[in-house]
Order: C-alpha cells, then structure tokens, then sequence
C-alpha cells in the first residue's frame, strides 16, 4: 500500500500587509510585458473561441527553464486578461477557486499548457 506522504502546514500572518505581485514587480517593466503577453492572450482566446465561465480553477503544466514560481507574473497576466476580456466577472476567491502548477517534461520545450476548468 503506497504511503501517504506527510503534510506540512504553514500559516503565515506578515507584520505589514502581504505584498502583491503588482507591488513587487517594477511598474515600467511590469506594464510593457503585461502589453505583449495581453496582445499574445487575446490571440490565444480568439483562435480557441473560449467560453464564458461564472466560476473556474487554473492549472498549468509546463516545460521551460523556469522554476513554477517564477512563471507566476505569466500567468497573472493570462488571468489578467481572461478576466479583462469579460470570460470571467471576476479573479476574486468567490470566481477564482485554485491555481495548480506543475511541470511536464513531455511538452514541447517553452511551453505552458493553460486548462480553465470550469466549477
């Protein structure tokens, strides 16, 4: 019988208020790769015809020299746009249940696969 592998659980509660991506990210680097990668989404939702969604859940796989978390700023910018567009009313908690990312070595190099799952 397969061992089930122990859970760690940390809470975390800042001394200041936690920090957004937004804030972390230089604001004249943050808007011009925000620009292309909204141009690239837009392109991306259009040639897939994606549906409107009242609730949804985002996993990414991917494979890229990348670590996971350093992927993160792509994909606030997909959700960013999914949400800019009208496919979702909102990116909040009560919208947006879970983001999931994990590595696959058996996709094309530079790639991440995006699967909106609607809840």
């Amino acid at each position: 019988m397969p061992r089930k592998p122990k859970e760690i659980i940390l809470l975390y509660t800042g001394k200041k208020k936690i920090a957004t991506l937004n804030q972390l990210i230089s604001p004249w680097k943050w808007s011009r790769a925000k620009q292309y990668y909204r141009r690239e989404f837009i392109e991306l939702f259009e040639a897939n015809k994606i549906p409107k969604v009242k609730c949804f859940a985002l996993e990414v796989t991917y494979n890229t020299k990348h670590d996971c978390d350093n992927l993160v700023a792509v994909i606030k910018y997909f959700i960013d746009t999914f949400r800019e567009l009208g496919y979702v009313k909102n990116d909040t908690k009560q919208y947006y249940k879970y983001l999931k990312i994990e590595g696959d070595a058996t996709l094309p190099q530079r790639t991440l696969q995006f699967k909106i799952i609607s809840l």
